[in-house]
């Protein structure tokens, strides 16, 4: 009985193991597709667009296998474009190994997707969709000329004074 607890134990510690790779392989995702986008429309070429994904995900040690850049259909909208970077990175599997011989990692998939409006440059930018995006309230103001506000979870603004 003790051992089908430790190996329990040692599965559930490498997919836990797993899962924290693949949360911070994500937010270095969503910061380099905002790179690979922001590259891509300066550029208007895919090598300036996967050079900036790149170049972010090693500047915020992304030490996985790859890094990939490509142009697709924007999720919001499929008749616009977007910017889908995506990281790959092998994560050791000890235990597994035990149980079957061929397994000595799993595969970590981390996708971010930016898509490509042709507007201002978007200079506040909130990235959680799962969060409240960006609310405003109680007179606040915000000047940002030529700069756009994006936001994957929604922008509200509520009757009390507020500029943009």
């Amino acid at each position: 009985m003790l051992p089908i607890i430790i190996g329990t134990l040692g599965l559930a510690a490498e997919y836990g193991n797993a899962t924290v790779v693949r949360a911070g392989n994500q937010r270095i995702a969503d910061a380099a597709a905002v790179a690979a986008a922001i590259a891509y429309d300066a550029t208007g070429t895919l090598a300036g667009a996967q050079a900036a994904a790149i170049r972010v995900s090693s500047i915020n040690d992304f030490v996985g296998n790859t890094v990939t850049a490509d142009i697709v259909a924007s999720p919001a909208d499929a008749a616009r474009s977007a910017v889908r970077v995506r990281l790959r990175q092998a994560v050791p599997m000890g235990l597994s190994s035990f149980f079957k011989a061929s397994v000595r990692d799993t595969q970590v998939v981390s996708t971010s997707v930016a898509e490509l409006i042709s507007q201002a440059s978007n200079c506040i930018l909130a990235l959680d969709a799962a969060s409240t995006g960006i609310d405003l309230s109680g007179g606040t103001g915000i000047t940002a000329n030529a700069c756009g506000i994006g936001s994957n979870a929604r922008l509200q603004v509520a009757n009390c004074g507020i500029t943009i």
